[in-house]
């Protein structure tokens, strides 16, 4: 009964929203939740840091938080999820249009939303409860819709538009009786199929000049040239493991990864760190009794280097 109640908690609770500060153009925003008025607060700045206006958004209680998405004139899209529709403010802090996912307003605890955007696009990948489909579009920051066609799988698992904007990568699941069925494809901005693969899309990073993605899931990570249709590499991370980090150093992508975390002394805390060159299949490093609350890679002078709990490792 507890195992049952713990599951059920950790399903229909859902956490506050992470601070966020996002900057594009001459314009920076700050998002966040206030827990204490269950609103989410916009700020949005000039670069000189004067306030251009402060905003608050009602939150539904228990509800997915809204994703946020700041376009570099300023204008903001907010997507939510369990309401279902797509919000777009000025530089004024006044709505300037509300516009729903279908073609009236349905709230929904189960429906799944993924944005990722850059200075005048953001692409929208949705999952509906009860739709064998998904779907993905693409707004302007005009709110015009680029395009919006279906994305096979069920579920959706993410989603990353590309630095140069040109190329989506977006990730589902579906289940076929016991065993899930996973989907990785690639789009170009105009909605284009370019290639797909059975691959677990639980995150993924695009190399900076776009051409090249990195899509790891629990088990494996691989290493693709999309236009060529072409996986590169594909490395076993083990059983169940937690990637804390993709950095290219250049065209070759370094993954950081670990167990699940353990409590230790009334903190989470992460043991057997492996960072993996995902070119060559090589392990750069690995650490099997170190325990760390946190781990990044970085560039250093002629090389890279994880830096865990702060402290900086060179591993190339």
């Amino acid at each position: 009964m507890r195992a049952l109640i713990a599951v059920l908690t950790f399903f229909c609770v859902f956490p506050a929203l992470q601070a966020q500060n996002l900057v594009r153009g001459s314009y920076s925003l700050k998002v966040e939740e206030l827990r204490s008025e269950s609103a989410l607060q916009l700020t949005l700045s000039d670069v000189a840091g004067r306030v251009l206006y402060q905003v608050n958004r009602e939150l539904a209680y228990d509800t997915p938080r809204p994703a946020v998405h700041l376009y570099a004139d300023g204008s903001v899209l907010i997507v939510d999820s369990f309401a279902g529709v797509y919000e777009y403010y000025g530089t004024s802090g006044q709505m300037v249009r509300r516009v729903p996912f279908n073609e009236e307003i349905r709230a929904n605890h189960e429906r799944i939303t993924f944005v990722s955007g850059n200075d005048s696009t953001a692409a929208v990948l949705t999952s509906e409860p009860g739709e064998s489909e998904s779907r993905i579009l693409v707004l302007d920051r005009a709110g015009t819709v680029r395009f919006d066609r279906p994305f096979e799988g069920t579920f959706a698992s993410g989603l990353l538009l590309s630095p140069n904007g040109e190329l989506i990568a977006g990730g589902t699941y579906r289940w076929i009786g016991a065993s899930l069925a996973f989907n990785t494809e690639f789009l170009t901005i105009a909605g284009t199929s370019v290639t797909g693969l059975g691959h677990e899309f639980k995150g993924g990073s695009w190399s900076p000049d776009g051409t090249l993605f990195v899509v790891y899931g629990r088990e494996r990570a691989s290493l693709i040239n999309v236009m060529k249709r072409e996986i590169i590499s594909t490395s076993l991370l083990g059983v169940n493991r937690i990637v804390h980090d993709v950095f290219w150093d250049g065209s070759i992508p370094y993954v950081a990864s670990s167990p699940v975390p353990k409590m230790r002394s009334g903190t989470w805390m992460y043991e057997g760190l492996v960072v993996l060159n995902l070119s060559d299949g090589r392990t750069a490093y690995q650490s099997a009794e170190v325990s760390f609350k946190s781990a990044k890679l970085e560039s250093t002078v002629g090389g890279v280097s994880a830096k865990i709990d702060g402290q900086s490792i060179r591993i190339r």
